[in-house]
């Protein structure tokens, strides 16, 4: 293996090198780089509408609980839309561009940003189901 790979360094002058380095490498790391900073943006947005989306769906949740029915039609479409962030999410996160380097420790990380929402999602779950409950036992009223 070692042989290869000098066989492969010799193949290259040092102008050749460079050049290639120039025209294809850096280009190439300026495009990694731009998929990751809008990766990471994109993440960010999503943890927050996620978010925003739990909040507003639990409000709507408790006024569909003393029968509101404009606010039960409000909590099953944010229902459906924190699904959909959920899963979109999940795929983003499983991006290698998005993995930061110093994890939780790093400041575009969206640690602040998961920190609400799991603080938010107890409260939001057990509105949903006081809601469904509600209908459940009084579907006329």
């Amino acid at each position: 293996m070692a042989a290869a790979a000098r066989a492969e360094a010799e193949r290259w002058g040092w102008e050749a090198a460079t050049t290639r380095l120039r025209e294809e490498q850096y280009v190439q790391a300026a495009r990694n780089h731009r998929e990751r900073q809008r990766d990471v943006r994109t993440l960010r947005q999503k943890i927050k509408r996620y978010r925003d989306s739990m909040f507003r769906g639990s409000r709507a949740d408790v006024f569909a609980i003393f029968g509101n029915r404009a606010a039960e039609r409000e909590a099953a479409a944010l229902e459906e839309e924190e699904r959909q962030l959920a899963g979109d999410i999940e795929a983003l996160e499983r991006k290698p561009t998005t993995r930061q380097l110093f994890g939780w420790l790093s400041a575009r990380s969206p640690a602040s940003l998961r920190l609400v929402t799991i603080l938010l999602w107890p409260w939001r779950f057990l509105t949903a189901v006081m809601r469904k409950l509600r209908i459940a036992l009084l579907p006329g009223s």
